[in-house]
This record gives structure tokens, sequence and C-alpha cells, in this order.
């Protein structure tokens, strides 16, 4: 029997968000967290190369609304109870407040 992978993770660039021609797939997943942990990590590393010094939480968050690649899910089937809507907006903004309290965060 064929393996179908039900999640697919799609970036966008929140720069260029108007063209559609820019979206790419990132991957197809088994899971939902495997798609959330991979889209996760991709907004982190965002951050990451987003971030100077002295900045403050809601400059780094404008820096990836702007310039970061949004990452966000495509369930191609069912969707169970416990796989939720990811934004990657929202995590941006809580990440970026732990970011610029001085919390080191994963890559």
């Amino acid at each position: 029997m064929e393996k179908k992978e039900k999640f697919i993770v799609y970036i966008d660039d929140n720069f260029s968000y108007v063209y559609a021609n820019e979206r790419y797939t990132q991957g197809k997943y088994d899971s939902y967290e495997a798609a959330l942990n991979v889209s996760k990590a991709l907004v982190i590393a965002n951050l990451n190369g987003l971030h100077q010094p002295n900045m403050t939480a809601n400059e780094l968050y404008r820096a990836y609304t702007t310039f970061g690649k949004e990452p966000w899910i495509c369930c191609l089937g069912p969707i169970a109870k416990n796989e939720g809507q990811f934004s990657a907006w929202d995590y941006a903004k809580e990440q970026a407040k732990i970011m610029c309290e001085g919390v080191s965060l994963k890559k």
C-alpha cells in the first residue's frame, strides 16, 4: 500500500506576499506534529536571522512580518481534534517576546 503524506508545509514570503508565484512547498509530512515542528523551527530561524542587539519584541515582530518567511500547514484530509490551526505570525509574536527578554531560543 502506498504511503500518503497528510500534511504539506507551504512557505510564503512576507515581503512579496502579493505574488503567488513566490510561494513554495517546504515539505510533506505524515503527522501534524512533524509539520508543526518544521514550521516552528523555520519561524525561529527567521527571528534569529532578523534579530539585532537591543531590538524590542515589537521591532523584531515587525521585521518578521515584513521580511520573514511564513510557513503554513495544509491538511489533505480530516483534521483531528489535536491538530489545530498554526499561525506563524502568532508564534513569531510570542517567540519575539521571549527572544528580546534575553531567553535563548532553540534552533
